[in-house]
């Protein structure tokens, strides 16, 4: 269960996004949604992979325009982990098929409900995330796994949480 304080912290959850759009109704709409943090618009889809290097951005909206496939193509560049992405785009399927491919998390597309559909995936993927009760990224999790008895998975687990807690890392060994 989730206290009232704790609730409260996870309705402020934003997410930072990079938008890649032509249409500044789409920025206006994540901006006026109080969910959304927008660190960087670019208007040539050209310019997206600068923008997610410099920004690193938790989600990416990418409008794709009249060239779907070629913006798709630049979004396969984008390193991994890859931000959230959500689409915007016609409704065709090899395109949509693509998107999802490429990891798309939302594909929305134009229409008279597209901006409602946009808030309420915005919205989703906020409550999937879960309420977030400390600043800052989250911790990596590293799993030492043997592939049977005696072959030192303790002690190398033991050595390697040792070694990150001298180089003033907060471990936790599980």
């Amino acid at each position: 269960l989730i206290g009232n304080w704790e609730w409260e912290k996870a309705e402020m959850t934003q997410l930072s996004f990079v938008v890649a759009t032509e249409q500044s109704g789409l920025v206006e709409l994540l901006e006026q949604s109080g969910r959304a943090q927008v660190k960087g618009v670019v208007d040539e889809s050209s310019d997206l992979l600068t923008a997610v290097a410099r920004h690193r951005p938790e989600a990416v909206l990418v409008d794709l325009g009249r060239e779907p496939h070629e913006v798709l193509g630049l979004i396969e560049q984008i390193p991994v982990p890859r931000p959230i992405l959500l689409v915007y785009g016609p409704d065709d399927k090899e395109v949509i098929l693509r998107a999802m491919r490429l990891g798309a998390r939302e594909y929305i597309s134009p229409g008279s409900e597209a901006k409602d559909d946009l808030l309420v995936a915005l919205e989703r993927i906020l409550r999937e995330r879960g309420p977030e009760t400390t600043k800052g990224p989250r911790a990596p999790l590293i799993a030492v796994m043997g592939a049977k008895g005696g072959v030192g998975t303790t002690f190398v687990a033991c050595q390697l949480s040792a070694g990150l807690a001298h180089r003033g890392a907060k471990v936790a060994v599980v």
